[in-house]
């Protein structure tokens, strides 16, 4: 009888083991958190592009698509953001009519001549680069007579928030700028980088004569000021996807090419 009981005992103790491994485990399996976005990041950068498609000569000499004509105007004209810009170049956010968002260059700044060079050059490559326009007059409404001076100065002094135009009817007129719509796709970035570094490219799994051509055209550019910020890590895929998904398809891009390595 004692056996018996101490049979009964074992095969009670091994169900109940056996339906707490099992209860645990699909415990474990509702709890187990999504990847973070630094791994998230990782793995985009590890299975990235460097590269758009084919050659496409045509960008040499043709501007960037501009399917509703706003910046193919003689006059474009915009009503400005007041933000606060980084890096040391003129420039300014304005508002398109339709409300889009664009960055103006201007002055007399060889970078700005130099960007539309350069990104012409890598979108006949095949690479991804942002849209820069060539725009003989833009008239900014709202704008101070020197956007980027008077936006510093009020950010060094903390109330860059604080701008206001006071009379919406005034503008500044502006001639040959250089005006850039950002490249489509969704940038990939955590909480502590925003785009990649150059010895990050040991981590891309691409061929090794796509990460060599890479480097050779930022050399030809002259990509000298690259920064982490000034290299972006994109998603291309065709249909969007979450943000705490992984990126079917991460691209690898430049920006702000052109810039002189003095500055």
């Amino acid at each position: 009888m004692n056996v018996d009981r101490k049979r009964a005992a074992v095969c009670a103790g091994a169900i109940a083991a056996m339906a707490i491994y099992v209860f645990a485990a699909r415990g474990h399996e509702r709890e187990t958190p999504r990847p973070s976005a630094l791994t998230l990041r990782d793995m985009a950068l590890e299975h990235a592009r460097t590269r758009l498609g084919d050659l496409h000569v045509e960008s040499l000499t043709a501007p960037p698509p501009d399917p509703a004509g706003t910046l193919s105007s003689a006059r474009v004209t915009c009503q400005f953001v007041p933000r606060s810009p980084n890096g040391t170049s003129s420039k300014f956010d304005c508002a398109l009519p339709d409300g889009e968002v664009v960055r103006v260059k201007y002055g007399r700044e060889a970078e700005i001549h130099a960007e539309v060079a350069a990104t012409r050059l890598l979108s006949a490559l095949g690479y991804a680069a942002d849209r820069v326009y060539m725009v003989p007059s833009l008239r900014c409404y709202g704008c101070p007579s020197n956007p980027f001076l008077v936006m510093r100065t009020l950010d060094l002094l903390g109330i860059h928030e604080r701008y206001v135009d006071e009379d919406e009817q005034d503008y500044g007129d502006f001639e040959w700028v250089a005006v850039e719509r950002k490249f489509e796709g969704i940038a990939i970035e955590d909480h502590e980088r925003k785009g990649w570094a150059w010895w990050e490219l040991k981590d891309v799994k691409a061929p090794i004569a796509e990460l060599d051509a890479l480097r050779l055209v930022a050399v030809f550019l002259a990509h000298w000021d690259n920064k982490e910020d000034n290299q972006r890590l994109v998603c291309v895929d065709a249909t969007p996807h979450a943000a705490d998904q992984p990126c079917a398809t991460p691209l690898l891009m430049l920006q702000d090419v052109g810039r002189r390595s003095d500055r």
